[in-house]
């Protein structure tokens, strides 16, 4: 196993061991770990020579498809790309009706939330957006559920607007806090990674949001963002590294 390969491996670990603990609260501890990681490997990076250029090729890798795209899920993975130097695309595609021009055939529309990124960081930020995700609907069937799907549905978007508010500013102490530490190698890697991502993403000219806060539940949203502030963001997991 390679270096690099080592790191994917830990973050997986990290997240398989929060997943594997009694209390749901340490899902966003296991982001923290699992974002110093990965800013420690690309940032402390001791030999540029060993990064191809394969490691720094942008790809996109399909997340979550589904008819009714839920407003949650695509920021909760905004959030969460955001942290681990990736993009996000909505790729919408048109649904049939019967009695069109094609035939007698129906079918509804889908939308697709799409990663972009490197293959390590799409990795790292998929395990993430996984687990998170997961955390998500384990609170609200616990602290929601039975009180109407537009609370349900804003309980959702208010635990994920939080946590996405914290996870940003952990993100940012944990980059600051690794640059102390970084080489001009890491520094390089970071640039580079950065410039292809904005290169790619031009490419698909200004981004286009497909979602808003309609129909809110004012009191299932706050609910939500309450809960998220009993997620703990600071406790490191013992043995995740």
């Amino acid at each position: 196993m390679t270096k690099r390969e080592s790191i994917i491996d830990k973050v997986r670990k990290v997240l398989a061991l929060a997943n594997g603990a009694s209390n749901e609260h340490e899902a966003a501890a296991a982001a923290g770990v699992a974002q110093r990681f990965m800013a420690e490997h690309d940032l402390c990076i001791e030999d540029i020579g060993e990064v191809s250029e394969e490691d720094l090729k942008i790809i996109k890798e399909d997340v979550y498809s589904s008819g009714r795209l839920a407003t949650w899920r695509t920021r909760l993975l905004q959030h969460v790309a955001a942290c681990f130097n990736c993009a996000i695309l909505i790729n919408s595609s048109p649904g049939r009706r019967k009695n069109s021009w094609y035939g007698d055939d129906s079918y509804p529309g889908s939308k697709t939330l799409i990663l972009v990124g490197t293959s390590d960081d799409i990795s790292a930020a998929r395990a993430v957006n996984d687990y998170l995700s997961e955390v998500v609907e384990r609170l609200a069937k616990a602290n929601a559920h039975g009180n109407g799907r537009s609370y349900v549905n804003s309980y959702k978007q208010g635990m994920t607007s939080r946590l996405g508010q914290r996870l940003k500013a952990q993100s940012v102490e944990i980059v600051e806090e690794v640059k102390e530490h970084a080489t001009s190698a890491g520094t390089e890697l970071v640039v580079v990674k950065n410039d292809n991502l904005k290169s790619f993403m031009a490419s698909y000219g200004p981004s286009k949001r497909s979602y808003g806060n309609r129909n809110i539940d004012y009191a299932g949203y706050h609910a939500g963002k309450r809960d998220a502030d009993y997620v703990s963001l600071n406790r490191q997991l013992e043995g995740g590294k």
